[in-house]
């Protein structure tokens, strides 16, 4: 997943991670929005990434908006 780039430890993972962020943060126009889907099994740490990668954003001056959707979540309440 994307998610296992930007967390990865490998000197490549590492790079192609930073190139994707750079091509985020020079498509940003305060008029304009853009997303990032991240997906991927219980406990990968995709919460924490989001904290992480948020925080960072925020402290640059971004303001953000977090939308979280958790199939696992609806597939409980089916089976209630």
């Amino acid at each position: 997943t994307k998610l296992l780039l930007i967390e990865s430890k490998r000197k490549q993972d590492h790079e192609n991670a930073q190139k994707l962020l750079s091509i985020l943060q020079q498509s940003y126009n305060p008029k304009k929005t853009f997303r990032i889907g991240i997906s991927g099994p219980p406990g990968v740490g995709k919460s924490t990434f989001i904290e992480s990668f948020g925080q960072t954003l925020i402290s640059q001056g971004y303001r953000i908006a977090v939308i979280v959707r958790c199939i696992f979540s609806l597939l409980i309440v089916r089976l209630l």
